[in-house]
């Protein structure tokens, strides 16, 4: 199973792993999480904008729990690539 670092300064909330990380952090209009991987086959380098809805407003606490195990930034990044109201600003690669 992959080491997971976590880090939150309250501003930019950062989950670090062996073979992959990704980040979150607010811009004037939404959430910008960037993702990046090193395992061949996965996407890496994406950078997207998810925009502030009810659920992650403007100005939350990326690491509020959200149940036992799962944090306000994995909530934002489980919904990105795929959510609706999320714009991509750099468009990911495969891992060769």
């Amino acid at each position: 199973m992959e080491t997971v670092e976590r880090s939150y300064d309250g501003h930019e909330y950062i989950c670090r792993g062996e073979w992959s990380e990704w980040s979150v952090k607010p811009a004037k209009t939404g959430w910008v999480v960037e993702l990046s991987s090193s395992i061949q086959g996965n996407y890496t380098c994406g950078k997207y904008l998810v925009q502030y809805a009810a659920h992650w407003p403007q100005g939350a606490q990326l690491d509020s729990k959200r149940n036992e195990t799962y944090v306000l930034a994995d909530a934002i990044v489980a919904h990105t690539p795929d959510g609706q109201n999320t714009r991509t600003l750099r468009r990911p690669y495969r891992v060769q």
